[in-house]
This record gives C-alpha cells, sequence and structure tokens, in this order.
C-alpha cells in the first residue's frame, strides 16, 4: 500500500477484536525512487531516455500523488514495481534486445538483525496454516499487549494436556500449532520463531532435531533487513519488459565452529517460475560478489546461497552433517540453473 502504516483488525471467538497497528518498511523515498525509475528508463532506451530527465519524472509522480491524496515523500516499492512497468512498453520495442544491467557494490556495509522491523503475526494466521515455536517452560516470552494473549494460549496448553475435548474448536487449533522447544535448541535471538506455511514448518522441525550442526541462526523478516535487488521476466514467453524488486531471503545459518553462514529460501516442491529463476540467479551471483570482497577486506565470513524444497531437506541436512554443503546443489537449485 501507499502508506507508511496502516491498520490491521482480527477478530477472534475467545478474545475480541484486535486492532493492530503495522509499520510498513518497503518504501522508497521519492529521490531514491526517482533515480531508480530513471536508470531503468535509460537501460531500456538511452535516447528516449534523454527526454525524461529527474525532475520530469518526480514532478509526474508528486503530481500523480498528491492528486491521490497521498504523501509525495515516499513511493511504496509495489508502485515503484506498477510505475516500471507502467513505463516498460512505451520505451522498449518488441524486436530489440537490451542486455540487464547487473548492480555493482560500491562497499561492505554490515546489517544488524537488532535493527530490522519487529515481526508480527495474528491469531487468524496461526489458525489458518502458521506454526509457533517457543522455549519449553519460558512462560513469557512476549511483552506489552501480548502477554495476555500469550497467557491464554498456555492455559489452553495446560488444560489440552488434560483434556483436549474440553476446549472449544479455535483453541484445539490454536494449541495444536504452538511447538515447545528444548532451550539449547533454541539457536536464535528471538522470543519465538513463527512459520507460515508447511514446507517452512517442515524446515523448522529438522533445523531444531539437528541444531547440533548450527551455531546460531535467524528467521530474516518478510521485508527489509537483508534485501538485495533481481529483476525477471514475468512472461516465460516472448520479449516482455523486465520488472525489478528486492529479494529477502528466509533463513540465515552459521555452521556449527565456523564462519560459515548458509543462506537459505524454502519453496514448496516444483516451485521453478520464471521470478524464482531470477531470485536464485541474481541471490548467486550477489552473494558470490560479496564472498569476494570480503576475502578482499580480509573478513573470515563467507556465505552460501540455497534454494530448497521439501524433498531437499534431508539432503540438505545429511550434507552439513558431512562437511560438503558447501558445493551442493538441491534439486530445486538444478531446475532453476536450467536455462
Amino acid at each position: 500500500p501507499q502508506s507508511r502504516k496502516s491498520t490491521e483488525y482480527s477478530t477472534f471467538s475467545a478474545t475480541g477484536k484486535l486492532a493492530v497497528e503495522i509499520t510498513h518498511h518497503d518504501t522508497v523515498e521519492i529521490d531514491d525512487a526517482v533515480r531508480m525509475l530513471r536508470l531503468f528508463i535509460r537501460d531500456k532506451d538511452e535516447t528516449l531516455a534523454e527526454k525524461w530527465p529527474k525532475s520530469k519524472i518526480k514532478g509526474l509522480i508528486v503530481k500523480a500523488l498528491q492528486e491521490g491524496g497521498y504523501d509525495p515523500t515516499f513511493l511504496s516499492r509495489e508502485n515503484l514495481s506498477l510505475l516500471q512497468q507502467a513505463f516498460g512498453p512505451l520505451f522498449r520495442p518488441v524486436d530489440r534486445e537490451h542486455p540487464r544491467m547487473i548492480p555493482a557494490a560500491k562497499e561492505l556495509f554490515t546489517v544488524d538483525y537488532r535493527d530490522a522491523a519487529r515481526q508480527s503475526f495474528s491469531e487468524s494466521r496461526i489458525k489458518e496454516s502458521g506454526a509457533v515455536y517457543h522455549v519449553a517452560g519460558d512462560a513469557q516470552p512476549f511483552v506489552k499487549d501480548e502477554v495476555h494473549l500469550w497467557e491464554q494460549y498456555c492455559k489452553w496448553l495446560q488444560i489440552a494436556e488434560i483434556d483436549k475435548s474440553s476446549l472449544h474448536d479455535d483453541a484445539q487449533t490454536i494449541v495444536k500449532r504452538l511447538r515447545k522447544v528444548d532451550t539449547a535448541k533454541f539457536k536464535t535471538p528471538a522470543n519465538v520463531l513463527y512459520s507460515s506455511h508447511k514446507p517452512e514448518q517442515q524446515f523448522s522441525d529438522l533445523l531444531f532435531e539437528n541444531s547440533g550442526l548450527i551455531e546460531a541462526f535467524i528467521k530474516a523478516p518478510d521485508r527489509g533487513c537483508y534485501s538485495f535487488p533481481y529483476s525477471y521476466k514475468p512472461a516465460k514467453a516472448g520479449k516482455t519488459h523486465a520488472v525489478n524488486e528486492f529479494f529477502n531471503p528466509d533463513l540465515f545459518l552459521r555452521l556449527k565452529g565456523s564462519h560459515d553462514v548458509l543462506v537459505v529460501e524454502i519453496k514448496q516442491e516444483g516451485d521453478d517460475g520464471n521470478r524464482n529463476r531470477a531470485k536464485f540467479r541474481d541471490g548467486k551471483a550477489h552473494f558470490e560478489r560479496l564472498n569476494v570482497a570480503l576475502e578482499t577486506a580480509g573478513e573470515p565470513w563467507r556465505y552460501y546461497f540455497l534454494f530448497l524444497s521439501p524433498e531437499d531437506y534431508t539432503g540438505f541436512f545429511d550434507r552439513i552433517r558431512d562437511g560438503k554443503v558447501k558445493g551442493w546443489s538441491s534439486s530445486l537449485m538444478q531446475e532453476l540453473g536450467k536455462a
């Protein structure tokens, strides 16, 4: 949405209605958006780009935002992508090939997980498909307004251990979604780990079972924190224009006793469309460039990028166990790497 904040409402059978204000971090300041769009146009046709200086582009965007009653100081990434798509057909002849621009990093900078946007999830999402992993014995992993809700969940857990049938349907569903993890296996700085869909949950189960192989891990937010650009063509055939977006990998796993970090993206089986092919291609190139820069800077850290689907999970942990994961390719990666 074209807003810095929005309010999400959830209705719960046991606790009533809850309104949560959500801050949207996936936005671009207007001057940065103008530069990105100008680069996009120049990539398509330098001659036509001369007719679209940054001042003209900015004027067009600001006017449209003001007429729509929106804050003209920023642009959501979703709307920036839509703008690129709107310009694309006008500036790109269908019978002309254009080289894809590869972003080049100027310098290394540190991304601090502690500065990332606070992650959240609603009770309705838990009931639909989510799962919450929490430390066994930690009665209060939450604070402020969340405490009451978590206390209610803990009561339901206690009741379920005696007589699950005495709970109402919603409570039974939520209890099934709460998963206790031993403190020694919970090697992440977050208070809980939320997994939104079945492939993520299957991976999380195995991650905790194989925690002895991992020094520590983080599950990155869906937006912000660590992201990098990628581009893809929406259509599988034909010379359609490229769409530029930002990619946020799911997990960062530091291997036991090393400075090697596995960057993992979780997908469903057979999820090998154009978009994921582009994420894999540009993500692989991103971390290759990062490792070269780290080596040049004398830093010990190295990052290894992997795409996994459920059929790859067992092999993934086996390769970590035998020390061969750094050169390993999952079946999904092999599919994504095909021309």
